[in-house]
């Protein structure tokens, strides 16, 4: 069910995001699990943090808020950095690495197909 709620995200619990292939990315989901089949969540990056090159089955919409990087969109390479909007289509590869000294912010939605 879904009901009225106001926090805090400074406050909130960042959990680690795909263990298995990511180091040092971490979110929090803006939507609870269970209510939709699409997930929003800022993630924030460490510095030297990285989600290598893989597919996922489902639409991406990355928006990157603070920070810099680099990423990777099929063959394309592109320069992460405040107000870039990425679109990535179910099963084409993609990643992130931040390059900076800080840490790398962005809103990460996920789109069923």
């Amino acid at each position: 069910m879904f009901q009225s709620c106001i926090y805090d995200l400074s406050e909130a619990s960042f959990h680690p995001t795909r263990k298995d292939i990511a180091e040092h990315v971490a979110g929090v989901n803006l939507i609870p699990d269970g209510l939709s089949d699409v997930k929003i969540a800022i993630t924030q990056v460490e510095s030297g943090g990285e989600f290598p090159q893989h597919k996922d089955p489902y639409h991406h919409i990355f928006y990157f808020i603070s920070g810099t990087g680099i990423g990777w969109v099929g063959k394309e390479t592109y320069d992460i950095k405040p107000g870039r909007v990425v679109q990535v289509p179910a099963g084409e590869p993609h990643g992130y690495k931040n390059t900076s000294n800080q840490t790398l912010h962005l809103i990460t939605l996920n789109l069923p197909v």
